[in-house]
């Protein structure tokens, strides 16, 4: 019996080979190569400066800017603090945007 041997180059063609009739077969995989590049654009300009957002707003204030320590309390103080705001409220608002 001969050993067959095969080349590194026949294996990555055959490969290629599999990848091209997976992808000409599967009409879900060639939508999402079309729409992967959206997708990571909106994730770098869109998800990506929300986190940042995100972070920074669990930061405190200290004296010389923000200190990087993960706080509540702005949250906490923010949904359990009931602000009143009666119709007078609004219409003085509107009323001084007029000037």
């Amino acid at each position: 019996m001969g050993s067959y041997a095969v080349s590194e180059e026949t294996i990555f063609k055959q490969s290629l080979l599999n990848i091209r009739s997976l992808y000409l077969s599967s009409e879900q995989l060639r939508g999402f190569t079309l729409l992967s590049p959206t997708l990571a654009i909106m994730v770098l300009f869109l998800a990506l400066p929300l986190g940042i957002i995100l972070i920074y707003s669990l930061w405190t204030k200290g004296g010389g800017g923000l200190e990087p320590s993960f706080v509540f309390a702005s949250y906490e103080n923010f949904f359990n603090h009931k602000i009143p705001i009666t119709p007078e409220d609004v219409l003085q608002v509107l009323g001084s945007a007029d000037t």
